[in-house]
């Protein structure tokens, strides 16, 4: 319950975020997959998926958002810095498969 993700025509997240705290940091991996064509997964055989567009990822935990990046092998240069508006943060489109990553300040 401490994100909200929105994204165009939507994506597959919640079973795939994941809090990883080190001795003096904490940060929040979203990963974004694009949700096949067809409710059946084995079914969708052409293997098209749709362009994500107008995504948002929002952590709504206690603390700020410090810094934030996305990554992908679909990219050039694999990652990529991202501003952090408030604690929401907008990745680049993308067809298949995008990480979403949050290092936090003073998060639970």
């Amino acid at each position: 319950a401490v994100l909200s993700v929105d994204a165009e025509p939507g994506v597959w997240w919640h079973m795939f975020a994941y809090t990883i705290r080190e001795a003096d940091r904490e940060r929040v991996l979203v990963h974004l997959l694009s949700a096949p064509l067809r409710d059946n997964i084995a079914d969708n055989k052409d293997g098209m998926v749709r362009k994500i567009t107008d995504t948002s990822v929002t952590y709504k935990g206690a603390g700020t958002v410090d810094r934030a990046w996305e990554v992908s092998p679909y990219m050039e240069g694999w990652e990529r810095p991202l501003t952090a508006q408030g604690k929401t943060v907008k990745p680049s489109d993308f067809y298949l498969w995008k990480i979403v990553i949050l290092e936090l300040n003073g998060g639970a």
